[in-house]
C-alpha cells in the first residue's frame, strides 16, 4: 500500500493509469458510494451527522487523487497533461459537491 500512495505522490505513476483508472474509474465509484450510502442514511431517518459524514469523508481522498494526476502531468508534460490538470480541477471540484 505504502508503495501506491508513494508512487502517486511523487509522481512516478503513469498519468494514463492516475488520471483513467485510479480518479475516473475507482475515485468516481468511490464518491458514488459515499453519496448513496449518505442518501440511504439520510431516507432512513437516521442521525443526520452521518449522512453529513458520509458525504465528507471521500474528500481526503479527491484531494490525494488531484494531487496524484497533477504531479503525474507535469512530470510528463503536453497537451494531454495540461487537458488531465484541467479535468483533474473540474472533478475535484464536482465530487466534493456531490
Amino acid at each position: 500500500m505504502s508503495g501506491f500512495v508513494t508512487s502517486r505522490l511523487s509522481g512516478a505513476a503513469p498519468l494514463e493509469t492516475v488520471f483513467w483508472r485510479d480518479m475516473l474509474a475507482v475515485g468516481t465509484a468511490i464518491n458514488m458510494a459515499a453519496a448513496a450510502a449518505a442518501f440511504t442514511a439520510m431516507t432512513n431517518a437516521w442521525p443526520g451527522w452521518l449522512s453529513v459524514l458520509l458525504l465528507v469523508l471521500p474528500i481526503p481522498w479527491n484531494l490525494f487523487l488531484g494531487v496524484a494526476v497533477w504531479r503525474s502531468a507535469e512530470r510528463e508534460g503536453g497537451p494531454a497533461a495540461i487537458t488531465a490538470k484541467v479535468v483533474t480541477v473540474i472533478w475535484v471540484i464536482v465530487m466534493t459537491l456531490i
